[in-house]
């Protein structure tokens, strides 16, 4: 997921740390919501892209042994319908 926010005014630290919790939260969900369908899906890995989906849409995808060193910048796969 690539997503850009920002604000030309000015926040104050606590604006920005509410803004970032926002953020935070649905990057959390986003871990868990199938990227074909939007039914609850697992972060899974293939051809070195990660990707959430369901065990319909997996399409052969492991689970990872481990995070990605920076969620900030996970490859996602670009899953089609079909």
């Amino acid at each position: 997921m690539r997503y850009y926010y920002g604000y030309d005014g000015v926040l104050t630290d606590r604006q920005k740390h509410a803004l970032f919790q926002i953020v935070e939260e649905y990057e959390n969900r986003s871990r868990r919501i199938c990227e074909h369908c939007g039914l609850p899906g697992t972060l899974l890995v293939r051809d070195g892209y990660w990707y959430v989906a369901c065990p319909e849409h997996a399409r052969g995808g492991l689970t990872p042994a481990g995070k990605p060193d920076n969620r900030r910048q996970l490859w996602i796969d670009g899953l089609t319908g079909g």
